[in-house]
């Protein structure tokens, strides 16, 4: 079975920053420090392993 792995990609933080700096309203930049990002990749990578195997059971169900 594929295993999904959760890194911290340097290019797309970078590209989600200026996305945010872009979109912010007024003076208010809400720009994640890289700490709590890596917190965040944990969280949702916990979450994922969740439902791992039943999202690629489906996936392969579906697609034969």
């Amino acid at each position: 079975m594929p295993k999904i792995i959760f890194r911290y990609s340097r290019l797309y933080d970078s590209h989600w920053r200026n996305w945010l700096k872009e979109r912010s309203i007024g003076n208010e930049q809400k720009i994640l420090e890289k700490e709590p990002i890596l917190g965040l990749i944990d969280k949702v990578e916990n979450i994922w392993r969740l439902i791992e195997k039943e999202v690629f059971e489906e996936i392969e169900k579906t697609s034969n």
